[in-house]
């Protein structure tokens, strides 16, 4: 191959970069192994919390979230990732006594979710992590007065009773 045909190639290579991105946009389905409950991870997890994920219904895929200190609940959130038709995957979380707040999906890839909201206080980042073993791990970043904060909760898999 001739140089000018290589860089002809990277060229074309490059503009469909994007656009492959662009279509490459995950759907509910793709996401779907979030579906279940997940606990925090025994000895791994500072906070006693769950998370319990519908499988998706329609557009959406409800959530609730729950923390537990001194075996009294402390907070709660309703959640619900949703579609929307040619845009990218939204968060909305609701925490108790506050009001909603969307995070825009900004990756693409299904097993590592990370959801944006600089505007937001705390967080302007939540991700899922599906691990190899099946694990899930909840990362929340941001800034409070300029200073960087974040948590990590690893949660495993349990019944849904």
């Amino acid at each position: 191959m001739t140089f000018k045909a290589l860089a002809v190639a990277s060229l074309t290579l490059l503009a469909l970069g994007p656009a492959q991105a662009r279509n490459s946009t995950l759907t509910l389905n793709d996401i779907g192994w979030l579906a279940g409950c997940w606990k925090a991870k025994p000895g791994e997890n500072r906070v006693n919390n769950m998370e319990q994920w519908s499988k998706p219904f329609g557009n959406a895929m409800m959530g609730v979230g729950a923390e537990l200190k001194a075996g009294q609940l402390t907070s709660w959130e309703h959640m619900k990732i949703e579609s929307s038709k040619g845009s990218a995957l939204k968060l909305v979380v609701r925490p108790h006594n506050k009001k909603e707040v969307e995070f825009s999906l900004t990756g693409t890839k299904a097993e590592l979710l990370t959801f944006e909201n600089e505007k937001n206080d705390f967080p302007q980042k939540i991700t899922y992590r599906r691990e190899k073993d099946g694990s899930l791990e909840i990362r929340i970043d941001g800034k409070v007065k300029s200073v960087h904060q974040a948590a990590l909760f690893p949660m495993v898999r349990m019944p849904c009773e």
